[in-house]
């Protein structure tokens, strides 16, 4: 599932991924934050592994071919988590969702909860950060 794992054990840890494209990717994501010294509390740590599981989620469903790569990176001021879905740029648009609706949520949830997010606008790649207080 994981293969590529490369840590830094200075004052900035880093962790990148390289998930299979099926069910068990955000898990994995989720697992590998684990692996790591983050300094975050809980309800910050919570917060990195949704936003995570949902760029995942949607790297597995809408992306390109070969692996989901996650990069993870954590410094005493925030944990920054960049997704690579190897599929085609596009700008997420804000959408107006029902509250009982089903999927969709991700980049809502992301522009929510995020201290900051941004894309590559070169391809599919989304990146967050949660700071760490």
């Amino acid at each position: 599932m994981i293969g590529g794992s490369t840590i830094d054990s200075h004052s900035v840890q880093r962790i990148t991924l390289r998930l299979t494209r099926d069910t068990d990717a955000p898990g994995a994501a989720r697992r590998a934050l684990d692996s790591i010294d983050h300094g975050l509390d809980h309800e910050r740590e919570y917060m990195v592994k949704l936003l995570m599981s949902e760029l995942v989620s949607n790297a597995v469903k809408y992306g390109g071919d070969g692996p989901v790569v996650v990069e993870i990176e954590s410094t005493r001021h925030c944990v920054r988590v960049e997704v690579d879905d190897r599929g085609p740029a596009f700008i997420p648009m804000p959408r107006e969702l029902e509250l009982d609706a089903v999927g969709g949520w991700g980049f809502v949830l992301v522009d929510e909860l995020a201290s900051r997010w941004g894309s590559s606008g070169q391809s599919a790649s989304f990146w967050f950060e949660i700071d760490a207080a």
